[in-house]
């Protein structure tokens, strides 16, 4: 699952709701808050974290949840141990607030192999979701009922579930874990150079990606 997944999710979100009379344009912005909307999709995911002291203690060969905490992730990520992390990315839009747009990644670092670090990730979870201020301003914009912005809610998530798989995992390699940690960080603000060849998808010129 790449970049490019997360466009084409989020271009769909936004058309959809488009044609009810929103006005929407996905960008970086704060977590919104009731967000009544996820009443009516799948929960976030969450990870059962591993204990602090058995994160620093743990062998080179065990394999480390670190749960949604980066910190944990980034110490373990620089030197390329065995590491899960749930990555939870939430956008809301600057034109339209409280229109919300939510991915969460799981990542997982399988170790090092021919001096390359090898990791696996893919998109579990790609949902939209309105809160009360998006609910509120619809209804007195355009005269609409909480149960319909709900519902176009609802049919916008269930355009967005058959835009991914979330069994679908990129294989990657990279010469360097702390190259992981720098993806994860660019690749959600847009900033992330992605090619690709045929089947590979390459990152940075430094992250070589293959889906299986």
């Amino acid at each position: 699952m790449n970049k490019k997944l997360f466009a084409v999710g989020g271009m769909l979100l936004v058309v959809l709701l488009l044609g009810t009379g929103c006005t929407i344009n996905i960008n970086n912005g704060p977590t919104p808050t009731n967000d009544t909307a996820l009443k009516k999709t799948p929960a976030e995911p969450t990870e059962k974290e591993t204990p602090s002291d058995a994160k620093e203690t743990a062998p080179a060969t065990t394999m480390v949840n670190c749960g949604s905490d980066f910190t944990c992730f980034t110490q373990r990520a620089n030197t390329c141990l065995k590491t899960k992390y749930l990555d939870i990315n939430k956008t809301e839009s600057e034109e339209a607030p409280g229109i919300t747009t939510i991915a969460s990644t799981e990542y997982e670092i399988t170790g090092i192999d021919a001096r390359q670090c090898n990791f696996t990730y893919g998109v579990i979870l790609f949902q939209g979701a309105a809160n009360e201020t998006a609910i509120q301003r619809l209804m007195a914009e355009e005269g609409k009922t909480r149960a319909e912005i709900d519902q176009e809610v609802v049919d916008a998530n269930t355009k967005l579930k058959e835009s991914y798989d979330p069994t679908a995992r990129l294989y990657c390699k990279t010469s360097d874990g702390k190259n992981i940690v720098d993806h994860i960080s660019k690749l959600f603000k847009g900033q992330q150079k992605i090619v690709v060849n045929n089947d590979q998808t390459t990152y940075g010129d430094n992250i070589f990606c293959t889906q299986k």
